[in-house]
């Protein structure tokens, strides 16, 4: 915004507001010094301590456990990762041991059935949250996560998620 209007707006100030942030004048000084250039990012004050991974160029600069970036993959996180939060699959060809769902070999659904019996609840949501599921799969899915645990949020959401799915449209897609 400050770039568009070159000055602090009423919209700028209601913005840093929002965030609680007092210093607007530090956001038009980061603005007039870096310009907006994502490259420069880094030198926010909100990005010293803790740089996201898309701004990092290598993961010495990364504290974060977000498993990848289109250039770097943080293979320390793969155990913890789904599909969708791998930006470049092909960085996981030289990756040893991969999960299963990150393999793509098995159908999800079957790999899910088979980590939710080993009571691997980590394993099998991770699957769910990977690609390769028709959407009427993740709601008989999610219901039978649902009795693996006793959390009250994850039963609010996967009752939500099921649900919306239930009262909508898209009986037949997938991700």
């Amino acid at each position: 915004m400050i770039m568009l209007k070159e000055e602090i707006t009423d919209e700028i100030v209601d913005f840093a507001e929002k965030i609680d942030y007092k210093n607007v004048s530090d956001i038009y000084a980061f603005a007039e010094k870096y310009g907006d250039n994502p490259e420069e990012f880094k030198h926010l004050i909100f990005f010293e301590s803790d740089l996201p991974l898309f701004y990092a160029k290598s993961l010495e600069e990364y504290k974060g456990d977000y498993p990848s970036s289109s250039k770097i993959l943080n293979v320390k996180q793969i155990h913890n990762s789904c599909s969708f939060e791998i930006a470049d699959p092909s960085h996981l060809k030289e990756i040893q041991n991969l999960p299963k769902w990150l393999i793509g070999e098995n159908p999800q659904k079957e790999l899910f059935d088979e980590l939710l019996k080993q009571n691997d609840i980590k394993g099998a949501w991770l699957t769910l949250n990977s690609k390769g599921w028709q959407l009427e799969d993740v709601a008989i899915a999610l219901a039978k996560l649902k009795f693996k645990t006793n959390d009250k949020l994850f039963h609010l959401v996967a009752d939500n998620w099921i649900d919306g799915w239930a009262n909508s449209n898209f009986k037949e897609d997938s991700y």
